[in-house]
């Protein structure tokens, strides 16, 4: 009589559209000629997840579902310049903007790259370049509806406003929820490469990279305990209550009407 089956369903699309426009002799150098690349894109894609009632409802034990839906289009242009400087060195230079569009919402960035390669005997090539990225936020982020889920946190501002030294004994069960956000920003990165290749005989390739990548802006959910710290502070005076970290810490906590911790919002 407690068991049965539930079922979820989820469906994702993209529809792109692509424009390429190539010169291979759009002016000479003395390695060569250079070449030209001009990319127009336009398109969209979707998300839709619904999972079974029940879960959304939490009438399945020790698990939880949220349900969203969601879609946006996307735009493109890029263009990418590759130019033999000499017989034994090329560079190649690339610029990309991308607008995505959502729910009146716009994000549009500029990124671009550049790369050097240097073949100073035959079998051997030694590469690098340097660019910058970014990524739009999942549409998972932006568009999932309202969820909940329980777990267990230390109540610190209690812990240290009753002055006691361990805080294990006020580890409480709390719910956590979250929900999507449609005012996130792009995460971005920088990146920069080296490496070389050595070809000792036909059909033989040997390579080492070496790869360095910043990322920046990371969409993730906030951290149950950074947050309880930050309201402990914050109610006990050793940070500004009106600060901007202050205002948001004590906006995502709830408690009741006789101070028992409740729910965090991540």
């Amino acid at each position: 009589s407690f068991t049965g089956y539930g079922t979820h369903h989820s469906k994702t699309w993209q529809n792109l559209g692509r424009v390429q426009l190539t010169n291979g002799s759009l002016f000479s150098l003395p390695g060569g000629d250079a070449g030209l690349a001009v990319v127009l894109e336009g398109g969209s894609e979707g998300w839709n997840y619904s999972p079974n009632q029940s879960f959304i409802d939490g009438n399945v034990w020790g698990t939880t579902a949220v349900a969203g839906a969601g879609h946006r289009s996307s735009y493109a242009v890029t263009s990418e310049l590759r130019m033999p400087l000499h017989e034994t060195i090329n560079l190649s230079v690339a610029g990309r903007y991308d607008q995505y569009r959502y729910s009146g919402h716009t994000i549009g960035k500029a990124t671009w790259s550049g790369g050097l390669e240097w073949r100073p005997i035959d079998t051997l090539l030694v590469r690098g370049s340097y660019s910058t990225a970014f990524r739009a936020p999942d549409l998972h982020y932006v568009f999932a509806g309202p969820g909940n889920d329980e777990t267990t946190a230390e109540d610190l501002y209690s812990c240290r406003a009753d002055g006691a030294s361990d805080c294990s004994d006020y580890e409480r069960n709390l719910i956590r929820s979250r929900t999507g956000n449609r005012q996130l920003d792009p995460e971005t990165s920088t990146s920069w490469s080296a490496g070389l290749v050595w070809s000792p005989a036909i059909g033989l390739d040997l390579s080492v990279d070496w790869f360095d990548i910043d990322m920046r802006k990371q969409v993730q959910d906030m951290d149950v305990r950074t947050l309880l710290a930050n309201e402990a502070n914050c109610r006990l005076g050793s940070a500004d209550i009106n600060s901007p970290t202050c205002v948001d810490a004590l906006d995502r906590i709830t408690r009741t009407s006789d101070g028992r911790l409740y729910g965090v919002r991540v």
